[in-house]
Parts: structure tokens; sequence; C-alpha cells
């Protein structure tokens, strides 16, 4: 439960389930203050920050979705969380008043920021945005 310095969970929009999804699963990394700035703004690809909680019923319904989706995008978009009862001072430099809470980097910069379960669609739609430049024209 949300508590006195620590972020309230944010509203619950269900994912929408894509029949055509892969289910190429890939796990995300997490990341403390150590090594944020290495691997989120530092980063040669975009980079999906998922601020999240243990105790956070909707950031427990997003895990797996992020995780099929880092399989979808492996190579094009980076995908980390970061704890935010952990790593408190993380939470306060990025502002992060509820969870979930999704930041979209690129080239170390915060492009779209999502508070809540974005349905998936949304989510595919900017991830796909973010990681054009890096497709390639494979067959």
């Amino acid at each position: 439960p949300a508590g006195p310095g620590r972020p309230k969970a944010a509203g619950s929009l269900q994912p929408t389930q894509d029949p055509h999804a892969e289910a190429i699963m890939s796990e995300v990394k997490h990341v403390s203050s150590v090594d944020f700035e290495r691997e989120v703004t530092q980063s040669g690809v975009p980079v999906l920050v998922d601020f999240y909680a243990t105790w956070c019923m909707p950031c427990q319904m997003l895990s797996p979705a992020l995780e099929k989706l880092a399989g979808s995008f492996e190579g094009r978009v980076k995908f980390v969380k970061v704890d935010v009862d952990q790593e408190p001072h993380l939470a306060a430099t990025h502002e992060i008043s509820g969870v979930p809470t999704l930041k979209l980097f690129r080239a170390g910069r915060i492009e779209e920021t999502m508070v809540g379960l974005p349905p998936l669609r949304s989510l595919q739609a900017s991830l796909e945005k973010a990681a054009a430049p890096a497709r390639s024209a494979a067959v």
C-alpha cells in the first residue's frame, strides 16, 4: 500500500491483448542509481524504464507484457526496471508520483512518460516510433 514517501499506485487500464504478438520473452534488467546513467542515459538504443514497486498490483500485471515486448524489441529498445522503494533518489529525481510509470528515453533524454497501465497497442506504437531509426531493411 502507498504510504508516506511512497508513490501511489496509478489507475489501471488493462493492456490490450494482441493475438498476433510474438511469444518471445526477455528478462527486463533491474537498474539502480549506480548503473542508471550507463544503462539508460548513455545507451546507444532507446530505453524504456519501468518505475515500479513490488507491492503495486498494476506493476505486477504490467511486468509480463514488458518481458514479452522486450523480446520483440531485442536489440532495438532496451527495457529496464527501477524499484522505487529501493531507489527513492531515482524516483525523486525523475518525479515519480505514481506507479507504474514508464519513461521512454532516447539519446539520454525523456521522450515520453506513461503513468498507469498503458494500452499495449499504444505502448507498442511508442516503442516502434522510438526504435524506427534502428530498424534495418531485413527481409
